[in-house]
């Protein structure tokens, strides 16, 4: 049986990357790197997700110099520092005040100005809405390509219960003023008078501060909305 002795076998290269010991798949630029170094060079050159198998774009806190992540899996932001986490939610909970008529929560800190005012908290470093903060801390993220709407239609509002997932057309035409959307408008605010989304760490954050309870909030907006 003949052999192959005479063909010449190419020499595996190693990865050119300081420290990686894998072995080298392709050249990115003048560099040959493994597959390893070649998906985490393209995570951070194309804004995707750090979470392992999520290709994901990232919306927020674009250019820091540490893993960011799309908005499915935001809220690894403040799980990487949650003594940060825990100062910013003391932070807001000693500056909310809430509105009787309709549970709302309006923040009294840092007020940032886009059009529209949104109330702002920092963070381990990164800039957060106060609603979105609150919502990704308590419910998580949501798919990519989704906005949040405050369905009790108040912008200022940052009751993350007040909050729910809609794509950017969906988002639009609601707060439009065309039919049927000014009627979907209004059944969703009224809406809020017997439901408002909570979870069990959230109830305890609301009885911490002394915010009312979820059915405190539906006894208040169904009074407000019978009269």
């Amino acid at each position: 049986m003949g052999t192959n002795s005479n063909k010449s076998i190419k020499p595996k290269r190693p990865c050119q990357n300081t420290g990686c010991g894998n072995l080298g798949r392709r050249y990115i630029g003048d560099r040959f790197v493994c597959e390893t170094c070649r998906k985490r060079h393209d995570r951070a050159t194309q804004n995707l997700c750090s979470v392992r198998g999520c290709d994901g774009q990232v919306k927020f806190a674009k250019n820091v110099d540490r893993p960011r992540f799309c908005r499915t899996h935001e809220q690894h932001y403040l799980l990487a520092n949650t003594e940060a986490t825990d100062k910013a939610l003391h932070h807001i909970g000693m500056n909310v005040k809430v509105h009787a008529e309709v549970g709302c929560w309006e923040y009294a800190g840092r007020l940032q100005y886009t059009g529209k005012s949104r109330a702002s908290v920092y963070s381990d470093g990164l800039k957060w809405q106060v609603a979105r903060f609150l919502y990704v801390w308590y419910f998580g993220g949501h798919r990519g390509g989704k906005e949040l709407h405050h369905y009790c239609g108040s912008p200022w509002c940052v009751h993350p219960g007040h909050l729910v997932s809609v794509s950017g057309k969906q988002n639009r035409l609601i707060e439009s003023g065309e039919k049927p959307w000014t009627e979907l408008k209004q059944i969703t605010r009224n809406a809020m008078g017997n439901f408002a989304a909570t979870t069990p760490d959230l109830d305890s954050y609301m009885q911490k501060y002394g915010l009312r309870t979820e059915d405190q909030q539906r006894t208040a907006a169904a009074r407000a909305l019978a009269a």
